[in-house]
């Protein structure tokens, strides 16, 4: 197979350049974000002093995914601490290795400008992995392991007879993969159907390759009493609502959840007019390669990454609804590929250097303002990092000056979990479990979901909570006044054919309508309900019983 050039300095110059904004945008970011909920449950089991512990805490009804970032992460934050910036760190650090391995893997097959612009344009613009390289959650690893293996999907392809260890490294790799996130066995299965299809155009078969991938698939066995665990916190109903045609083309072609078409269109208008200028100025240095010469596989693999989302959008409409776009981070390897598959039609270097005084000031001028594109993207999330509000300082709605005496209830376990974190003061912050409220449809596809999260976190960290998640009829037995933080329609029921789209999902509502308020308090006349204040978001409300308001907590 062709091979145009190796890795040079300007690699190596641009790659760490992107790496370093990469890392140096978690540093500056994450200082001023809080632990939002599903970190916080991440949180919890990395900084487990007890593996055998946080590894019956995983098993439980707190987060629904494979063991490989628990695996990995709980021996990091013993080493580096569990704290906000260690834990965001490691997910950089897999954003950081994810670039490298599919820059070095696209420059088997293209050049240097092509390469770095796709991938700068795609790590530097998405706004997935943009703001999961400053989270603590195993998307980071997700797109890592999803590298890996375009790694070495190209290498198989570049050998007939590929080598017994090369085979064990892809068994590996498409192991991994599927452990990081439960989407990536749509993304094994998709780079297997890539394999099969590269073979079959070149008239070949390799059942040793395809047996490499498969038996990966066993290890999942090894998982399966977790999952079903796991999973029965999903039960009957999870959060996510089926997505409509919208979802995908947003995801796909419009957005900038992968891809920044606006850029996309900049650095095509600059290739265009490179194009246009260089043959007046120049003549080819060397003939074009055939556009699919050596690069008939990297293509298959990103069309295969391509059209996952697709299939996790039709299955979502059948079956459970899955589609959610930071569960399809790999597909960003499929656009990285088709870029630099776009710009190496377009690229630069084939042009000679002018022979010509002003042939050479616009040669040097088109590519000074390349070379200031790539660096003004490089730069992007360091700027976006620094503009970014510190949530540490934001005005809080539960503060000091507003009955501090009394206890607080949290309708949304995410307002909950984020105080009890930061803000807990005298443990005056409470989530109130109440199972028949939570099972009601009114409640929402994340009620009972929500209620069951939050039973397992009071069940395997009891010291953490110290009581404070606690059952509607003991709080209600100890406090006649208290304060409720709720959404700002505290008396809203969800409709019982739920809500569709992923709209609906962003916004919580009509997915989440706790019912403990309406149920215990707004139906019940012994109560009354004052309303303190509002952010145009949530209200804070003052519950009092009528009869024994007077009486000293």
């Amino acid at each position: 197979m062709n091979t145009i050039s190796k890795m040079g300095r300007s690699d190596y110059l641009f790659l760490g350049l992107t790496i370093l904004s990469l890392i140096g945008s978690c540093l500056i970011l994450s200082p001023k974000k809080l632990f939002w909920n599903d970190e916080l449950y991440s949180w919890h089991l990395l900084s487990d002093p007890s593996f055998l512990h946080m590894w019956q805490a995983f098993a439980d009804s707190i987060n629904n995914t494979p063991p490989l970032y628990f695996l990995l992460g709980w021996p990091w934050a013993k080493l580096f601490s569990a704290s906000e910036l260690s834990l965001r760190l490691f997910s950089s650090l897999g954003m950081s290795l994810s670039l490298a391995l599919i820059w070095a893997t696209l420059r088997r097959g293209y050049s240097f400008w092509p390469t770095a612009l796709a991938t700068i344009s795609i790590f530097t613009s998405s706004l997935i992995i943009i703001e999961q390289n400053v989270e603590a959650r195993m998307y980071g690893l997700f797109l890592a392991a999803g590298a890996w293996c375009f790694l070495l999907f190209d290498r198989i392809c570049r050998q007939e007879r590929p080598a017994r260890r090369l085979l064990w490294w892809n068994f590996a790799a498409h192991a991994a993969l599927i452990h990081a996130h439960l989407h990536g066995a749509f993304y094994s299965g998709a780079i297997l159907a890539a394999f099969v299809l590269y073979d079959w155009l070149s008239a070949a078969m390799r059942p040793k390759v395809y047996l490499s991938v498969i038996l990966s698939w066993l290890t999942i066995l090894l998982y399966l009493p977790a999952f079903f665990s796991q999973s029965a916190a999903g039960q009957p109903r999870s959060w996510l609502p089926e997505p409509v045609l919208r979802d995908l083309t947003d995801l796909l072609l419009s957005s900038s959840e992968l891809l920044s078409f606006k850029l996309l269109t900049i650095v095509l208008v600059l290739l265009v007019a490179w194009q246009v200028v260089g043959k007046k100025i120049g003549e080819p240095a060397v003939p074009l390669a055939a556009p699919l010469e050596g690069r008939v596989h990297v293509l298959i693999f990103g069309l295969a990454m391509l059209a996952v989302p697709v299939g996790v959008w039709f299955f979502s409409k059948i079956g459970r609804p899955i589609f959610l776009p930071r569960y399809l981070i790999p597909t960003a390897i499929g656009y990285a590929i088709l870029l630099a598959h776009i710009f190496e039609q377009l690229s630069p270097l084939p042009w000679k250097w002018p022979g010509d005084r002003r042939g050479q000031l616009v040669y040097l001028a088109i590519f000074a303002v390349l070379a200031a594109f790539l660096l003004r993207r490089i730069s992007a999330p360091l700027f976006s990092a620094l503009k970014k509000e510190n949530e540490f300082a934001a005005e809080r709605m539960v503060n000091e000056g507003l009955h501090p005496d009394l206890p607080v209830v949290f309708q949304y376990s995410g307002d909950f979990n984020q105080y009890h974190h930061y803000f807990n003061t005298a443990n005056r912050f409470y989530y109130v479990l109440d199972e028949q409220a939570a099972k009601a449809w009114e409640s929402g596809r994340f009620g009972y979901q929500e209620h069951k999260h939050m039973v397992a976190l009071q069940r395997n960290y009891p010291r953490y909570f110290n009581g404070q998640i606690i059952e509607s009829d003991d709080f209600l037995s100890r406090f006649d006044r208290f304060l409720v933080l709720d959404y700002l329609k505290y008396d809203l029921a969800c409709p019982e054919s739920g809500p569709v789209g992923l709209d609906s999902a962003y916004a919580m509502l009509p997915i989440h309508c706790p019912q403990w308020l309406e149920r215990r308090i707004l139906d019940n006349p012994e109560y009354e309900v004052e309303k303190l204040a509002d952010n145009g978001w949530n209200a804070l409300l003052l519950i009092s019983r009528k009869q024994k308001q007077n009486q000293n907590q």
